[in-house]
């Protein structure tokens, strides 16, 4: 089991405990937890038996929470809530973001391979990014465009693929 699971899990909400033979999850946040989650659940799935004994050694117990020394504000918003650059800021955080963590999938998987398709995603996901900060896109349209660029980009015919360094 990766050392960083329980960690992982518990920054996006979730509350981990041990009940038996079996792990109980509870998201903690408002609303529904983000889809990253379920690849997260999906590998405690395949290491649960670990990560029980790991949870039935605790000293404080058997749930995993979230203390206060590890609530870290990893970002702060320069403009005053509620203001249109405020809204601007946020929204081009959330597409930074979503294309780091697919940046960083990419380079986990090691394959690249640029065609057509992928440089014609590659400009509808420009497009895109600069009408959202215009207040004239839609996120979830950028979030697709992005899930869409990494499928053609990693997904091509075997032995077209280069390695990505």
């Amino acid at each position: 089991m990766r050392t960083n699971l329980f960690q992982e899990l518990v920054t996006l909400g979730f509350e981990i405990e041990a009940d038996g033979e079996n792990l109980r999850l509870t998201y903690r946040k408002p609303g529904d937890p983000p889809e990253s989650a379920l690849p997260l659940i999906e590998e405690l799935r395949q290491c649960k038996s670990e990560a029980l004994e790991l949870l039935k050694h605790q000293e404080k117990g058997k749930t995993v929470r979230p203390e206060p020394s590890q609530t870290v504000n990893v970002w702060t918003n320069p403009y005053s809530q509620g203001t249109p650059e405020a809204r601007q800021e946020s929204l081009r955080m959330v597409m930074e973001s979503t294309l780091h963590r697919t940046l960083t999938d990419i380079q986990t998987g090691g394959y690249w391979k640029v065609t057509e398709g992928v440089r014609a995603l590659e400009e509808a996901i420009d497009q895109v990014y600069l009408k959202i900060l215009a207040g004239r896109g839609n996120i979830q349209e950028f979030i697709n465009l992005v899930s869409q660029w990494r499928e053609a980009g990693t997904h091509s015919r075997e032995g077209e693929r280069r390695q990505v360094s």
